[in-house]
């Protein structure tokens, strides 16, 4: 993410899908993709790679909460309570996720 961090987005990126050509699964890389196409405008392709962390490990915080910022950031809270409910389905003692649940159903 050091080339993310210092603005050279398209290397950042570059570099990211070598990683996963090595290692399609994964998740890290997947979800840092994830991240830089939707700060960079290229939001579907984005949440798309954060679909695919999540899908091959369920359990991954990160990639939930990045989805489902990114569907707050659109809108779409009901995608979003949708991405945490699941994630909860699999780690139901977190409670992280459980506090922004509860926060989006007393209207906070």
């Amino acid at each position: 993410m050091l080339y993310f961090e210092r603005g050279i987005v398209e290397q950042a990126v570059k570099l990211l899908k070598r990683i996963l050509e090595k290692d399609p699964h994964d998740v890290e890389v997947l979800n840092d993709i994830g991240v830089i196409c939707c700060s960079t405008g290229r939001k579907k392709e984005g949440k798309d790679y954060l679909k695919n962390a999540i899908l091959i490990k369920p359990d991954y915080e990160e990639a939930a909460l990045n989805l489902a910022d990114q569907e707050i950031g659109d809108g779409n809270i009901d995608a979003a309570v949708s991405v945490l409910s699941e994630f909860l389905k699999i780690s139901p003692d977190n409670v992280r996720i459980k506090e922004i649940l509860a926060s989006f159903n007393s209207g906070v």
